[in-house]
């Protein structure tokens, strides 16, 4: 579990870092990367709180009761279904649309 939260700060910190070194070299560039932040910050938001804070079963007959760790993976959970859902029907839109020009 410690990973993914490593893996999930290191790709903030990388997202968050992206629009500034650009806004150095092309302010153009560095809008587009603040829009595209800005959207995916409304998309991790959204996908908090579908959320859920419910306790879980776990194998040992107790329960996973910490609500940050329930609402963390279930939000990463949504999110990643949610880029994997979209990347699936862009290429499915791409191939159909190459297979009529």
């Amino acid at each position: 579990m410690w990973w993914m939260y490593a893996i999930v700060v290191i790709g903030i910190i990388a997202a968050l870092i992206s629009p500034v070194k650009n806004l150095f070299t092309t302010p153009k560039a560095a809008l587009k990367a603040l829009v595209g932040l800005v959207v995916a910050a409304a998309v991790i938001g959204g996908c908090y709180a579908l959320s859920s804070a419910a306790p879980v079963p776990n194998s040992a007959g107790g329960f996973f009761e910490d609500v940050f760790e329930l609402r963390f993976t279930d939000t990463i959970l949504y999110v990643t279904y949610l880029v994997g859902g979209i990347s699936i029907l862009s290429i499915l839109v791409g191939e159909i649309r190459n297979a009529i020009k």
